[in-house]
């Protein structure tokens, strides 16, 4: 099955193409498309980033979105499930350690906690968090919000090896969402793997789906800031159990859950469904942060 793949910035793929792609969060202040799409076109809703980041009044409230057939998201209710950074950790039965039993994997650690963020006013209320942390806990900040950004910025932070060395320089490594819903999870997460520092992390997102239990530490099971930075500070001092935990993480093998880009899913998607009738629901309705998100108020309830 092939697929003739086009990015336009004009107009005509409005009429000649057989389907287009509209990703809302792409979509710029004064951008009006039709409200209906030619009969022999269909419309897709594509979107990454979460709902909260996704609408804003100008997309809101145009009229297309009732003409849309397929959709692509990482959340179940999509027609087509990809995620770029989704993957799927566990137990490797045929891991052999290949450093002796008694490594020391703290003896190259020169921080405790570290945490890279450039998006400084989040809707997650992670700042406010963090912030909390801080009293109990030395915590170092890096890229745009704090003291500045490493490895040559966002391209070097999705996987470059200078990431991870930055990284594993800490014991502990801040993996905290920017929106609170549901799967919505990043490169902060999977830039963790293979790398001898442990994750905390921050998101409505089942993390023991995803990662294996005992590789990572979710602030949810912490009835208070402070109570997960005890624990934190108890691991910082305790080499055996800190060592324990890395020996765990890497007995673990992780894949991509998606090997093939989603437009390529897309392609097979309409080869199957070429003669189908097909009407997909109003994503301000599905994708809305109503339905997808959780407010930070109920998110931290009885855990801060």
């Amino acid at each position: 099955m092939k697929c003739e793949w086009r990015f336009s910035r004009g107009q005509s793929y409005l009429t000649n193409g057989d389907a287009v792609i509209f990703r809302p969060f792409a979509i710029r202040h004064g951008y009006r498309p039709p409200e209906h799409h030619p009969p022999n076109q269909k419309w897709v809703f594509q979107e990454h980033e979460s709902p909260i980041r996704t609408w804003n009044k100008q997309r809101n409230g145009m009229g297309m979105w009732k003409s849309f057939n397929i959709s692509i998201s990482f959340v179940p209710e999509a027609d087509i499930v990809h995620s770029s950074n989704a993957f799927q950790c566990s137990i490797d039965p045929d891991f052999k350690p290949s450093l002796p039993p008694d490594f020391d994997y703290i003896k190259n650690k020169t921080g405790t906690v570290l945490w890279i963020v450039s998006n400084c006013h989040s809707r997650s209320g992670r700042e406010g968090y963090v912030k909390e942390m801080k009293k109990h806990i030395a915590v170092d900040v890096y890229g745009k919000c704090g003291k500045g950004i490493i490895c040559r910025g966002y391209s070097a932070y999705r996987g470059h090896n200078c990431t991870g060395a930055f990284i594993g320089r800490y014991k502990f490594y801040l993996a905290f969402e920017n929106s609170l819903c549901n799967h919505y999870y990043t490169e902060k997460l999977t830039k963790t793997i293979g790398v001898d520092t442990i994750p905390v992390v921050m998101g409505l997102v089942n993390y023991s789906s995803i990662l294996t239990p005992g590789t990572f530490i979710d602030v949810r099971d912490f009835s208070s800031v402070k109570a997960l930075t005890d624990h934190l500070n108890y691991l910082d001092q305790n080499d055996t159990a800190f060592n324990e935990i890395i020996k765990r993480k890497r007995s673990v093998n992780c894949v991509k859950s998606y090997t093939r880009p989603y437009f390529c899913m897309l392609c097979h998607y309409l080869h199957v469904n070429k003669n189908r009738t097909q009407i997909t629901a109003d994503p301000r309705v599905w994708w809305s942060t109503g339905r997808q998100c959780q407010n930070k108020n109920a998110f931290f309830k009885g855990i801060r």
